[in-house]
């Protein structure tokens, strides 16, 4: 308003995301001039007063004077390369994976160190940019798609579900004005159908070690075939894992008959003989 722009014109372009060609922004004052390139710009400054928010006035001068250019400093290389809505979904989408490992695998450090530095990063541009937290939601259900699909093992149904929903969290993850603003297809693309391989991948293996039996200690020797060396009447000797440990069994059992291990206590092997049903399954 002070220098004399078109304020209302100006309002409808942050307001309603109007844009104007250079002729059209000069017909409806937004700007004061169109200029070809830096030295005709220079030429049609030259000589304008200007009126200075104090209220002073003062000629400018710009004739033939040396023009000088500014570096950006790195903090503002950095800041520019944070604010990128692309660089924002991928640091975002990393994190998510490193505190998933971290969970799973408590102790690791490493990927919780990694994953919560790249939350706050991606969270401290996201509140910057203009983003819909409905995409956020996209995101994280796509995270819950695949770890139903590790789970349930449902033919990729699941996964493929989550890679689209990752996709479309994405895509829509910034409102911007101008495409610059937006996370690109190629982008969405390339974070999503990776991130949605390595996550299944990754739950798939620690769902699988959780199911599987023990195969150490003393849990791991329940179930266990061995021999009968010695007698057991109750007590006796019993050939399991290339070892012979003290056993007791709750009848008389010959020399040379397979048995069961039920139960390991104090280092006691408490056996049954071994029934026609499990000499098949084995």
């Amino acid at each position: 308003s002070k220098r004399g722009r078109n304020v209302e014109v100006a309002e409808s372009a942050v307001r309603q995301s109007k844009s104007f060609s250079a002729d059209e922004a000069l017909s409806n004052h937004l700007i004061d001039y169109v200029a070809k390139d830096e030295a005709d710009l220079l030429k049609e400054l030259d000589g304008k007063t200007v009126n200075r928010f104090d209220g002073s006035k003062e000629v400018l001068h710009l004739a033939g004077k040396p023009v000088r250019f500014y570096d950006r400093t790195v903090r503002e290389y950095i800041f520019s390369w944070l604010m990128d809505p692309n660089f924002a979904a991928i640091l975002f989408s990393i994190g998510m994976l490193a505190l998933w490992a971290e969970f799973n695998n408590p102790g690791m450090v490493m990927p919780g160190v990694i994953g919560f530095i790249f939350i706050l990063l991606a969270l401290f541009a996201m509140q910057l940019l203009p983003v819909r937290y409905a995409a956020l939601i996209l995101i994280l259900g796509a995270f819950v798609l695949f770890g139903l699909e590790a789970k349930f093992q449902t033919h990729a149904v699941l996964g493929v579900g989550g890679i689209v929903m990752m996709v479309l969290g994405l895509l829509s993850l910034v409102n911007g004005p101008i495409p610059e603003m937006r996370v690109k297809w190629i982008t969405a693309l390339s974070i999503s159908i990776p991130l949605g391989a390595i996550t299944i991948f990754l739950m798939s293996i620690a769902i699988k070690a959780r199911r599987n039996k023990v195969a150490t200690g003393a849990e791991g020797m329940i179930g266990e075939i061995g021999v009968v060396e010695a007698p057991l009447s109750p007590f006796g000797k019993v050939f399991v894992r290339g070892e012979l440990w003290d056993a007791v069994a709750s009848a008389p059992v010959a020399p040379g008959t397979n048995v069961v291990v039920r139960k390991v206590e104090d280092l006691k092997l408490y056996v049954e003989p071994q029934t026609s049903a499990e000499r098949v399954g084995s």
